[in-house]
């Protein structure tokens, strides 16, 4: 797309017109020279301003900047075909929206830098945006003045495609079903140019008119016998840059970006205006980038080194700033993104190293200055945290920082002092040793229910003969341990022989050696 921007292709389509031949880059260089404005009909190649300009008094047109090149001119018009450039006495590049200085037909008598001096605190601008059934738009005097937001129903689910657009793609099959019907009265509905009519008297004061509309719906707009806005006006600009969704915070961000000063520093001119096919960014967002994919990568992988040297490095970078900031130098360094989201999640450093579980790292970024208190949907890192070692990291700067940090916020529970973790290592250690007690217990006890199993087993198998011998025995035993006697030896009570390795015959209370000693005995 960028080819078709370049004042080369427009001198090409004039030669194609006139019934010439195209001609290459380097004769269309040879040929134009530096007189780059008879082609595009813009401004001259350089324009003079005020000695006593903020800007310096000198403007870079983006398709007259006078330079020894002439392959480089090419290059600025090509790249940016919808910014002015300007130099200031620092010699530093300057860019603003071309859209904000002048309107639509670029008018070379026009002073670009009195027309940047003339943006000031009470410039209106009315920005509206519209697609997709969402409209957005606002009234600027610096700050917001009147804005308003609507949604109506006019695409169809599913197909993610406006109504509008559908019957423009078939005029001759256009759906006339009820929803279809309903879609395009949401569409034709008069809410856009009842706002429109209610805003008139800052229509009148804007300074610019910033419109988003798709193509096949401008006639919200500018249609109808009684429009609000005229295609004509000089003042209505479409907004040179790809927006999202029209919501008013998107309304807010477009009109933000409008208002910045995009400053180069000390940037080559030639890499400013690349011809690279890949989308061009500033030193700064280049800058932002590799220092945020380093940070992360360092506080993921544990390196506390190379994160100290990162946060440390004392290189700066200027920063962007408003229309009304640019005498104001601002400095940025790694530091910024201490307690910034680092990723598209929102996690911050600390978030980044506490799920990592990189205890070093944590207590690095604690030391330097992160905040814990940094809240992600109800997520801080000590939250975020998978085990209880890196949680003590925070309880332990806690303790040895109690005021530094609103800890409530980070919802830490408590400091984790060097006294308490004696009294935890002290109850950890009496835990253990009755842990080391009841399992000795446990054990002895389970070897008892052994034997006695055992026991019960081999009882369980004896004869009822050698049941009662037994039985026998014990009564023995228990009279002789309760009268004092000791009773060496059990005896047959008819004939007196010794019972010992025998199995006695048992009748009532008596124990003989044979069943002839019963039946004598029984005699």
């Amino acid at each position: 797309m960028e080819h078709y921007k370049l004042d080369w292709h427009r001198f090409n389509l004039r030669q194609k017109m006139e019934g010439l031949s195209p001609v290459t880059v380097e004769e269309f260089e040879r040929k134009t020279g530096a007189d780059m404005s008879s082609i595009s009909g813009s401004e001259s190649d350089s324009e003079e301003g005020d000695s006593d300009s903020d800007y310096g008094g000198t403007s870079s047109n983006v398709t007259g900047t006078d330079n020894e090149s002439s392959s480089e001119n090419s290059l600025i018009s090509g790249r940016l075909s919808s910014k002015v450039v300007f130099q200031n006495s620092a010699g530093q590049y300057l860019s603003v929206h071309r859209c904000i200085l002048q309107g639509k037909q670029r008018n070379e008598e026009i002073d670009l830098v009195l027309s940047l001096k003339a943006v000031n605190k009470k410039t209106v601008w009315v920005i509206l945006m519209t697609g997709g059934g969402h409209f957005a738009g606002a009234v600027f005097r610096k700050e917001v003045i009147q804005h308003k937001t609507f949604h109506r129903y006019t695409v169809r689910a599913k197909r993610g495609t406006a109504q509008g657009l559908r019957d423009a793609q078939n005029r001759s099959h256009a759906p006339k079903s009820a929803g279809a019907a309903l879609r395009r009265y949401n569409e034709a509905a008069l809410d856009i140019q009842d706002i429109l009519v209610s805003w008139v008297d800052h229509l009148k004061e804007a300074s610019a008119i910033f419109v988003r509309s798709p193509s096949y719906n401008k006639s919200i707009f500018f249609g109808g016998r009684t429009a609000a806005l005229d295609k004509k006006d000089s003042r209505i600009h479409s907004i040179p840059f790809a927006t999202r969704r029209a919501t008013f915070r998107e309304v807010q961000r477009v009109h933000e970006v409008l208002g910045n000063i995009q400053v180069y520093n000390e940037t080559d001119m030639s890499f400013i205006f690349s011809q690279s096919k890949k989308m061009w960014k500033t030193v700064d967002d280049t800058w932002e980038y590799s220092v945020r994919d380093a940070l992360f990568t360092a506080c993921k992988i544990g390196d506390v080194d190379g994160l100290q040297r990162l946060l440390n490095d004392p290189k700066p970078v200027e920063k962007m700033g408003t229309a009304e900031e640019t005498e104001t130098s601002n400095v940025k360094t790694p530091l910024i993104f201490l307690n910034k989201p680092i990723d598209s999640s929102g996690f911050t450093l600390l978030h980044v190293a506490s799920t990592a579980a990189q205890k070093e790292v944590v207590k690095c970024l604690l030391d330097i200055g992160a905040d814990p208190a940094c809240d992600n949907k109800g997520q801080t890192p000590y939250n975020v945290a998978p085990e209880k070692d890196t949680r003590n990291v925070f309880r332990k700067f806690m303790g040895e920082n109690p005021d530094k940090y609103d800890y409530s916020k980070a919802q830490i529970p408590g400091p984790l002092t060097a006294e308490i973790e004696s009294k935890k290592l002290e109850k950890k250690k009496a835990q253990k040793a009755q842990k080391k007690q009841r399992e000795k217990e446990q054990k002895e006890e389970k070897k008892k229910q052994e034997m006695e199993a055992e026991e019960k087993k081999r009882f369980a198998a004896l004869s009822d003969r050698e049941k009662r011998a037994l039985a026998a025995e014990r009564r023995l035993a228990e009279q002789a341990a309760a009268t004092g006697v000791s009773i060496s030896n059990a005896r047959c009570w008819m004939c007196g022989e010794s019972l010992l390795g025998k199995i006695p015959f048992q009748y009532l209370d008596f124990t003989f050696c044979s069943p002839r000693c019963v039946q004598q005995h029984r005699k």
